[in-house]
């Protein structure tokens, strides 16, 4: 997995009947930060660089109340890979631990000043968000970085809290709306997505251990893809909107047009029924003609047969007027 930046941490104990003091005295507790390298399991500690906060913009202020806060040297650590699930992880730590004696010999405050300290106060650690988008107006890291995600954890000595924080990369994929834009752009943001709290006793391994917070990378990514409507849509739904419009137009007209024209020409609206009844005499008058042709054949036909019978009569009666005297009728001489 690709290495991801660590977002800007500040970190301090505040405490007070206001809440409106920062301790910054390592004779009751110290804050350090480890870059945690795990290469197949095995985890090594390396210290990271802290520093006390400059003025920063994106706590809107809160510094007035809140100050000798300690934040993270981002350059020097990353976020990479997951805990325990791949072959090479990297995240940063926070310990806080009380003051230990034999690094300030007898300096150290009390057990009973450390626990009135503790029961004054609390841990604060601001988070600052990272860039975000405004989904309605396509804006990126407008007002974001004049944000950040807030968190307290109380502090009991002989107690260890274990924090962990994760994050999730998350990535904005802004498609070009051709009229403010002509690119397509793609933003990374960085949101948390889980927090986890655990306490115990404090380890046998080092019984100083006030808190732990551990910031971790989720195993899942995110890619939003964001479309805005395009020059192209917008000059399509107008286009069909014109022909909606032009399409009602043409109907009203249509009808105001043949209503005219019928009042101008009465009859025309009963056009087809005048048209199926020309058909229907259309009709009429062949099938009339059809019968006249029958009738005149069959008469032609009974006239026929009357005339060739009288042609033979006529024929026979001229032999007998011809033939010798000789000859009777059947052919035989008297």
């Amino acid at each position: 997995m690709q290495p991801y930046a660590v977002p800007q941490m500040a970190i301090g104990f505040i405490y007070g009947p206001q809440l409106d003091q920062t301790l910054n005295d390592p004779t009751y507790m110290n804050i350090s930060l480890l870059e945690i390298n795990t290469t197949q399991g095995k985890g090594i500690q390396n210290p990271a660089q802290l520093y006390t906060c400059p003025q920063l913009d994106w706590m809107e202020g809160l510094q007035s109340f809140y100050q000798n806060l300690t934040c993270i040297n981002t350059s020097t650590v990353s976020l990479q890979g997951l805990l325990y699930a791949s072959p090479m992880s990297l995240y940063p730590r926070f310990i806080v631990t009380s003051c230990n004696n034999s690094v300030i010999p007898n300096n150290c405050q009390s057990y009973g000043s450390l626990m009135n300290m503790t029961a004054g106060g609390r841990m604060f650690l601001f988070v600052q968000k990272t860039q975000s988008m405004n989904l309605a107006t396509g804006k990126v890291g407008q007002g974001a970085f004049a944000e950040f995600d807030f968190y307290n954890f109380f502090l009991v000595p002989g107690l260890y809290n274990r924090i962990t924080i994760t994050f999730q990369p998350t990535t904005y994929v802004v498609y070009p709306d051709y009229i403010t834009s002509w690119t397509k752009k793609t933003y990374l943001t960085m949101p948390i997505v889980d927090q986890q709290f655990q306490t115990s006793n404090v380890t046998t391994y080092n019984n100083l251990d006030l808190l732990s917070i551990s910031i971790l990378l989720s195993g899942q990514s995110r890619i939003n893809e964001v479309v805005y409507s395009t020059l192209i849509e917008h000059i399509s739904l107008w286009g069909a909107f014109w022909g909606v419009l032009f399409s009602v137009f043409a109907f009203y007209f249509l009808v105001f047009n043949r209503n005219q024209f019928y009042n101008k020409n009465q009859g025309w609206d009963r056009f087809e029924d005048k048209m199926r009844e020309i058909e229907r005499d259309i009709r009429i008058d062949y099938q009339r003609r059809l019968i006249e042709m029958d009738d005149r054949g069959n008469r032609n036909n009974s006239l026929q047969v009357p005339l060739q019978a009288r042609n033979y009569n006529r024929l026979d009666d001229d032999m007998d007027l011809h033939a010798p005297d000789s000859l009777n009728r059947s052919g035989k001489a008297e």
